[in-house]
């Protein structure tokens, strides 16, 4: 009994830090969905390739 409390229990936990990790993340990148074979790039590799990729802004004006 204790064992199956345990089980359930980690799955509540894992379940639960799985959802908040997934709203973060669509937080942290809220247009992300619109473009789902863009791939995301890290401050690094923007530095080393900006000549090579356009920076479309989409923050709203409010956020500007």
């Amino acid at each position: 009994m204790k064992f199956a409390s345990l089980m359930c229990s980690s799955a509540l936990v894992l379940f639960y830090s799985l959802s908040a990790l997934a709203e973060t993340s669509s937080s942290q990148y809220p247009h992300r969905s619109s473009y789902p074979d863009v791939a995301i790039m890290s401050t690094e590799q923007l530095t080393q390739e900006r000549a090579k990729v356009e920076v479309i802004d989409v923050r709203s004006k409010f956020e500007f």
